[in-house]
């Protein structure tokens, strides 16, 4: 079945988890989100040649009702992520992100900056683990933190370098304590045991 069949037969909620692996399927997936309908798409495993594109057809397609992108375990480092950080900061409707099993590192910054100059954001959930991420700016994080009462980020599995204001942080994080399911819009607890390093991460990707 093409990527068109797929999302003609998904309409809503599309899992394509280690099915985009090839360029032609690449160009296909970016050309189709130019004109989805699609709500909440699930791109795990799957390694883009071009990301900037896929994200310049989301932010092109003015009714895309787009709530949840999983990009776990996509290959997203510290360049790629900056495109991310340009679909959080335009993209409205976006309510869950799940970007763990990357390689992000300190440039996770870029997002929480993004999430700051989005006021419109509904945003709910942000998964950043296991992203090699060993520093962040922790007053800006609080303060994002502080004024979006319905917002948690999963930090799991970083090595964040402690401080009297990241464990503020960590209180706040621990009275919101929902995570991205693919299977799943809905919020839930966080599974036990959690993600916590890149061994996990392939290891749970594989499971069905």
């Amino acid at each position: 079945m093409s990527l068109a069949e797929l999302f003609t037969s998904q309409p809503s909620r599309l899992d394509l988890s280690g099915k985009v692996t090839t360029l032609p399927l690449q160009q296909e997936l970016v050309q189709i989100m130019r004109t989805s309908s699609v709500a909440e798409l699930n791109l795990e495993g799957n390694h883009f040649q071009n990301f900037d594109e896929l994200v310049s057809a989301i932010l092109s397609n003015p009714n895309s009702p787009l709530r949840m992108l999983v990009l776990r375990n996509t290959g997203i480092d510290r360049n790629s992520v900056l495109q991310v950080a340009r679909l959080v900061e335009r993209y409205v409707p976006l309510q869950k992100l799940d970007l763990s099993c990357n390689a992000i590192g300190e440039d996770a910054m870029s997002l929480i900056t993004a999430l700051q100059n989005n006021e419109r954001s509904p945003m709910t959930v942000v998964n950043l683990a296991n992203n090699e991420i060993n520093n962040l700016n922790v007053p800006e994080l609080q303060h994002l933190l502080m004024s979006r009462e319905q917002l948690y980020i999963h930090l799991a599995g970083n090595t964040i370098l402690m401080a009297d204001d990241m464990a503020k942080v960590r209180e706040v994080l621990q009275m919101r304590a929902p995570i991205i399911n693919p299977q799943t819009a809905d919020s839930q607890p966080p599974p036990t045991p959690q993600v916590t390093n890149i061994k996990d991460c392939n290891q749970q990707a594989q499971q069905p």
